[in-house]
């Protein structure tokens, strides 16, 4: 790979620069958004992001524990729109085809979406940048937290209320629901333009991406667990 690896296209540009520091925090606006419940939807809103080369994923499941919760909407944006897949109304696997494309996936914590998602018959992921992994690397040893929340709050200067995340997610979503799932996956084009450009800024891209390579696999252990011989281990 060359020196700024394959997951930081120098034909992307720079989307949103870094805001100054401020004492107070206006808040990441609400994304446009379109909540797809009707097949017809589909059929309009998939060549769209088939054609996409860069899309950022999250997810929001109706517990923690992908072995018994399930997955309730599946968020996926371009730049300029977030799109709420309702897995109560709409089939997963049409969302699915998406993820057999070679294009990068931006997500924070990936981990944690891509054990929900394979769980439920989704293919891995081609490439990905994950925001907090990011963070971490470029923050290896400082006293921080890399949660979205604080993450937006650090690199961008703006507040990310996070008061719906343990939030009943398995009912009927109000407009709150909605657009905090819409943030969710719309911050995350923000916090890529800002940390790929720290990351190449500091020579740390090729570290980066040894560590968003290991995320299938850590998450594929995770799935299936792995041997151990406890005896020798203890």
């Amino acid at each position: 790979p060359n020196e700024q690896g394959s997951l930081f296209p120098q034909e992307m540009g720079s989307q949103t620069g870094r805001p100054s520091p401020c004492d107070s925090r206006p808040a990441f606006e609400t994304p446009a958004y379109t909540l797809i419940t009707e097949p017809a939807q589909l059929e309009q809103i998939l060549p769209v992001l088939q054609a996409a080369p860069v899309l950022s994923c999250d997810t929001e499941t109706t517990g923690v524990d992908f072995r018994q919760d399930t997955l309730r909407l599946i968020q996926i944006a371009t730049l300029a729109h977030v799109y709420l897949f309702d897995l109560s109304r709409v089939p997963a696997r049409s969302v699915f085809s998406l993820f057999t494309a070679d294009r990068l996936w931006l997500f924070h914590n990936a981990k944690f979406d891509l054990k929900f998602l394979v769980s439920a018959g989704c293919p891995w992921p081609v490439r990905i940048f994950d925001t907090m992994l990011a963070s971490q690397v470029l923050k290896a040893g400082l006293r921080v937290r890399h949660s979205l929340e604080e993450l937006t709050d650090q690199a961008l200067s703006l507040a990310l209320p996070k008061n719906l995340q343990a939030g009943d997610w398995s009912t009927e979503l109000t407009e709150a629901y909605l657009a905090y799932a819409a943030r969710d996956a719309g911050v995350l084009w923000p916090l890529y333009d800002c940390l790929r450009t720290a990351l190449m800024e500091a020579g740390l891209t090729w570290a980066a991406e040894i560590e968003f390579r290991c995320v299938k696999a850590l998450a594929w252990m995770e799935i299936t667990g792995i041997a151990l011989d406890a005896e020798r281990w203890l």
